[in-house]
């Protein structure tokens, strides 16, 4: 009855103020509301079909309090040489057995210092030769050779226990003897903790600074024996086959069911995943595996190291976020591989990956850009991060992969996009025709029924006067 009402009494005022009154309530009632619904419909319809929204794509997106300005993050380790004080060195002597027994501590704790800055691309930088100085050459000219890197490799004869470096902090050094093939003895003093899997007998190598000439009578006696002081007691291997087929034997060797275990990198196992994919790659075998899988988060926490060892080799697509890129030089290796280099990715299910790849990696890469890589899983690796504003150690663990290369992901659009866009184009304008049509024919409809009761009333209202 109000609309009634309010009907009649429209059609008691004058034309000027009832079109001011029908202007000013174009968007009111009933057909307002439904002009209003088909606006903001055919708006969002527009920029669905032709606004890029039908290209849906998945991505890989860093929160936005780790997003950072487009800027390079392909590194190199930095490294220096560091000073030897060759007139320390000169105080050595060496001329009869009494002297070789003789460990002058001022010379020897110098060198043992300088070890703490060095690294393999130090060593290479300082012009470590290519192939192992014969053991008589150094003896007949030990001046020659003294304070200049050397290397050898041999079976563990004698591993001593850690003892603490004076002067530097949480800092030890592990003395030993190696034996050579031409059964000759090679003294060694590294600073960093010897890998577990290096016992007596194990074959390993020696990169270091030469010091001088020794004798000994215990624990095994030896004479003229060349002394070296480096930084690090690695594995060394006799021979090492292209592997064409993962050995799971071989991939067992890791440990890493607990932090403490996941901090040291099986160096077997790391060479034997990197041959096998750096073999595929020379094969140029493009094509991902049939049992290719996502990277997904549960698989490498549930805790089970069973669970683990399953992944041990398997390959993975990683599609994320570049977050770092990293060069550095190689340690010794049976690859003969000068370079390593080391990525760090952000991906939304797993928000750190570590991946390694053989070689140099080149080119232009920018933080929180799209890569894509087919990495094969290795182990979890528990690895330092950095320091925290309180000054403590941060570390983090993390899936750790073996991958070929590193590729820039971009995002190439549906050559039928134009096709999908002008299809759903068609049936969006037919929609708001349609809906238009409908909201037209709804108020004719209203309209004459409104109509249809102002007669019926005004007749009852004739009909009561005339009664």
């Amino acid at each position: 009855m109000r609309e009634i009402n309010a009907i009649l009494g429209r059609q008691n005022m004058s034309p000027s103020i009832q079109n001011r009154k029908t202007r000013r309530g174009i968007l009111a009632g009933k057909d307002g509301l439904r002009l209003a619904i088909l606006s903001i419909a055919s708006i969002v319809l527009l920029v669905i079909v032709f606004g890029g929204g039908v290209n849906l794509i998945t991505r890989a997106i860093l929160p936005e309090d780790q997003r950072a300005a487009r800027e390079s993050v392909l590194s190199e380790v930095q490294f220096h040489i560091p000073e030897i004080k060759m007139a320390l060195l000169a105080s050595v002597k060496e001329e009869n057995a009494s002297q070789r027994i003789i460990v002058e501590a001022a010379a020897y704790e110098h060198l043992i210092h300088v070890a703490t800055q060095l690294y393999p691309a130090t060593l290479r930088a300082m012009h470590l030769p290519g192939s192992a100085v014969p053991v008589e050459s150094v003896r007949a000219n030990p001046e020659r050779f003294r304070g200049k890197p050397l290397f050898y490799e041999g079976t563990i004869r004698f591993l001593g226990q850690p003892q603490a470096v004076p002067e530097l902090v949480n800092t030890f050094r592990t003395e030993g003897l190696l034996e050579t093939e031409d059964k000759q003895m090679i003294v060694f003093a590294v600073i960093e903790n010897v890998p577990e899997d290096l016992k007596r007998g194990s074959l390993a190598r020696i990169e270091g600074l030469f010091f001088k000439l020794r004798d000994a009578s215990f624990p095994v006696a030896y004479k003229y024996a060349p002394f070296l002081v480096g930084p690090s007691l690695r594995p060394a291997f006799k021979t090492f086959e292209a592997v064409t087929e993962l050995d799971a034997g071989v991939l067992d060797l890791v440990a890493d069911s607990n932090d403490k275990d996941a901090a040291n990198i099986n160096v077997e196992a790391l060479y034997h995943l990197t041959s096998y994919v750096m073999g595929r790659a020379k094969e140029k075998i493009s094509k991902p595996a049939p049992n290719l899988s996502e990277v997904e988060y549960k698989l490498f926490t549930s805790g089970d190291a069973a669970d683990l060892r399953k992944l041990r080799g398997k390959p993975f697509r990683i599609l994320g976020n570049l977050y770092h890129l990293q060069r550095t030089f190689a340690p010794s290796n049976p690859l003969g591989l000068e370079h390593w280099t080391k990525a760090w990715i952000y991906h939304p299910d797993v928000p750190n990956l570590e991946v390694r790849i053989p070689g140099r990696v080149e080119g232009d890469w920018e933080r929180s850009e799209d890569v894509v890589v087919t990495g094969h899983f290795l182990q979890m690796h528990h690895w330092e991060v950095g320091q925290k504003l309180q000054g403590t150690t941060a570390f983090r663990t993390t899936p750790l992969f073996i991958a070929d290369k590193i590729q820039h992901w971009k995002y190439v659009p549906n050559p039928q996009n134009t096709l999908i866009q002008g299809i759903l184009g068609v049936i969006t304008i037919f929609l708001i025709l349609l809906f238009v049509f409908l909201v037209k024919r709804d108020s004719k409809a209203e309209k004459e029924v409104m109509e249809h009761l102002i007669e019926r009333r005004k007749r009852r209202r004739a009909k009561s006067t005339r009664t």
